[in-house]
Protein backbone atom coordinates (compact mmCIF):
# COMPACT_ATOMS: atom_id res chain seq x y z
CA UNK A 1 0.00 0.00 0.00
CA UNK A 2 1.31 3.85 -1.08
CA UNK A 3 2.07 6.12 1.80
CA UNK A 4 -0.33 8.58 2.96
CA UNK A 5 0.03 11.64 1.71
CA UNK A 6 -2.66 13.28 4.08
CA UNK A 7 -1.06 11.90 7.12
CA UNK A 8 2.13 12.82 5.51
CA UNK A 9 0.98 16.23 5.73
CA UNK A 10 -0.73 16.40 9.18
CA UNK A 11 2.37 16.56 11.30
CA UNK A 12 3.46 19.98 9.90
CA UNK A 13 -0.11 20.81 10.23
CA UNK A 14 -0.26 20.45 13.95
CA UNK A 15 2.95 21.15 14.97
CA UNK A 16 1.76 23.89 17.38
CA UNK A 17 -0.71 21.57 19.00
CA UNK A 18 2.03 19.30 19.53
CA UNK A 19 4.12 21.61 21.14
CA UNK A 20 1.45 22.99 23.34
CA UNK A 21 0.74 19.68 24.35
CA UNK A 22 4.48 18.73 25.17
CA UNK A 23 4.72 22.15 27.08
CA UNK A 24 1.02 21.12 28.70
CA UNK A 25 2.87 17.16 29.59
CA UNK A 26 5.94 19.15 31.14
CA UNK A 27 3.53 21.14 33.18
CA UNK A 28 1.69 18.17 34.76
CA UNK A 29 3.47 17.07 38.38
CA UNK A 30 5.23 13.63 38.22
CA UNK A 31 2.93 11.35 40.12
CA UNK A 32 4.30 11.99 44.01
CA UNK A 33 4.56 8.31 45.16
CA UNK A 34 6.53 7.28 42.37
CA UNK A 35 10.31 7.54 42.20
CA UNK A 36 11.95 9.50 39.31
CA UNK A 37 14.30 6.93 37.41
CA UNK A 38 17.47 7.70 36.15
CA UNK A 39 18.00 9.96 33.10
CA UNK A 40 20.92 8.46 32.02
CA UNK A 41 19.95 5.00 33.09
CA UNK A 42 17.14 5.81 31.10
CA UNK A 43 18.56 6.77 27.72
CA UNK A 44 21.25 3.82 28.07
CA UNK A 45 18.43 1.63 28.24
CA UNK A 46 16.72 3.75 25.34
CA UNK A 47 19.40 3.86 22.90
CA UNK A 48 20.04 0.34 23.51
CA UNK A 49 17.05 -0.44 22.26
CA UNK A 50 15.68 -2.20 25.95
CA UNK A 51 12.14 -2.11 25.80
CA UNK A 52 11.94 -4.45 29.07
CA UNK A 53 12.59 -0.90 31.32
CA UNK A 54 9.43 0.14 33.06
CA UNK A 55 10.97 2.33 35.38
CA UNK A 56 8.84 5.13 36.14
CA UNK A 57 10.51 8.41 34.39
CA UNK A 58 10.15 11.68 35.07
CA UNK A 59 7.76 14.44 33.36
CA UNK A 60 10.89 15.97 31.97
CA UNK A 61 12.46 12.84 30.77
CA UNK A 62 8.96 11.71 28.89
CA UNK A 63 9.12 14.70 27.65
CA UNK A 64 12.74 15.09 26.17
CA UNK A 65 11.71 11.57 24.07
CA UNK A 66 8.82 13.24 23.30
CA UNK A 67 10.45 15.84 21.82
CA UNK A 68 13.00 13.85 20.24
CA UNK A 69 10.46 11.59 18.60
CA UNK A 70 8.60 14.65 16.60
CA UNK A 71 12.00 15.73 15.53
CA UNK A 72 12.62 12.34 14.29
CA UNK A 73 8.83 12.28 12.22
CA UNK A 74 9.36 15.73 11.04
CA UNK A 75 12.78 15.06 9.39
CA UNK A 76 10.90 11.86 7.77
CA UNK A 77 12.76 8.99 10.02
CA UNK A 78 9.70 6.64 10.93
CA UNK A 79 11.28 4.12 12.76
CA UNK A 80 13.50 5.89 14.74
CA UNK A 81 10.25 8.49 15.35
CA UNK A 82 7.39 5.59 15.95
CA UNK A 83 10.64 3.96 18.80
CA UNK A 84 10.18 6.79 20.48
CA UNK A 85 6.76 7.49 20.83
CA UNK A 86 6.68 3.54 21.88
CA UNK A 87 9.16 4.57 24.29
CA UNK A 88 7.26 7.53 25.75
CA UNK A 89 3.72 4.68 25.62
CA UNK A 90 5.85 2.76 27.54
CA UNK A 91 6.07 4.71 30.44
CA UNK A 92 2.80 6.72 30.13
CA UNK A 93 0.35 4.38 27.93
CA UNK A 94 -2.35 7.29 27.88
CA UNK A 95 -0.15 10.00 26.46
CA UNK A 96 -2.55 10.80 23.63
CA UNK A 97 0.31 12.69 21.92
CA UNK A 98 2.37 9.98 21.91
CA UNK A 99 -0.59 7.41 20.18
CA UNK A 100 -1.76 10.20 18.03
CA UNK A 101 1.60 10.77 16.14
CA UNK A 102 2.02 6.75 16.62
CA UNK A 103 -0.86 6.69 14.46
CA UNK A 104 0.09 9.04 12.11
CA UNK A 105 3.10 7.07 11.70
CA UNK A 106 1.24 3.94 10.62
CA UNK A 107 -0.84 5.81 8.32
CA UNK A 108 2.15 7.80 6.92
CA UNK A 109 3.21 3.57 6.10
CA UNK A 110 -0.18 2.56 4.94
CA UNK A 111 -1.57 0.48 7.87
CA UNK A 112 -4.78 2.29 8.38
CA UNK A 113 -6.06 -0.38 10.67
CA UNK A 114 -3.63 0.30 13.32
CA UNK A 115 -3.81 3.64 12.51
CA UNK A 116 -7.02 4.59 13.27
CA UNK A 117 -6.78 2.24 16.63
CA UNK A 118 -4.02 4.47 17.93
CA UNK A 119 -5.92 7.47 16.81
CA UNK A 120 -9.14 6.42 18.45
CA UNK A 121 -7.30 5.93 21.58
CA UNK A 122 -5.66 8.90 21.97
CA UNK A 123 -9.41 10.54 21.30
CA UNK A 124 -10.46 8.27 24.23
CA UNK A 125 -8.18 10.20 26.25
CA UNK A 126 -8.48 13.67 25.05
CA UNK A 127 -11.83 13.58 22.64
CA UNK A 128 -11.22 17.60 22.40
CA UNK A 129 -8.57 17.29 19.90
CA UNK A 130 -9.45 18.97 16.08
CA UNK A 131 -5.73 17.61 14.78
CA UNK A 132 -6.07 14.33 16.40
CA UNK A 133 -10.10 14.13 14.96
CA UNK A 134 -8.25 15.44 11.49
CA UNK A 135 -6.11 13.06 11.44
CA UNK A 136 -8.58 10.65 12.28
CA UNK A 137 -10.32 12.07 8.95
CA UNK A 138 -7.44 11.17 6.69
CA UNK A 139 -7.30 7.81 7.73
CA UNK A 140 -10.93 7.45 7.06
CA UNK A 141 -10.58 8.98 3.34
CA UNK A 142 -7.51 6.90 2.76
CA UNK A 143 -9.80 3.83 3.50
CA UNK A 144 -12.46 5.34 0.99
CA UNK A 145 -14.50 5.63 4.38
CA UNK A 146 -15.82 9.14 2.82
CA UNK A 147 -18.82 9.75 5.11
CA UNK A 148 -16.54 8.58 8.40
CA UNK A 149 -14.11 11.24 7.12
CA UNK A 150 -16.48 14.05 6.63
CA UNK A 151 -17.98 13.75 9.40
CA UNK A 152 -14.36 13.34 11.95
CA UNK A 153 -13.77 16.96 9.72
CA UNK A 154 -16.98 18.30 10.94
CA UNK A 155 -16.15 17.59 14.49
CA UNK A 156 -12.64 19.03 13.83
CA UNK A 157 -14.04 22.18 12.47
CA UNK A 158 -16.48 22.51 15.36
CA UNK A 159 -13.87 22.33 17.73
CA UNK A 160 -11.67 24.81 16.12
CA UNK A 161 -13.66 26.55 13.35
CA UNK A 162 -11.34 29.12 12.02
CA UNK A 163 -9.13 26.33 10.73
CA UNK A 164 -9.95 25.69 7.04
CA UNK A 165 -7.24 22.81 6.79
CA UNK A 166 -9.86 20.39 9.03
CA UNK A 167 -11.61 19.84 5.89
CA UNK A 168 -11.79 16.79 3.35
CA UNK A 169 -9.01 17.46 1.54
Amino acid sequence: TAPCIRCSDALSLCSTDIQQAIIQYAMQDATPDQPESDPATAQTNAAEGNPADTSPASVEQIKAWLEDAVEQHQQGYLVKASEGYQLVLQHDPRHSTALQLSGVIHCQMGDYLAAEHLVKQSLEIDPNQPHTLSNLGNIYAEQERYEDSANAYERARELQPENAQHSFH
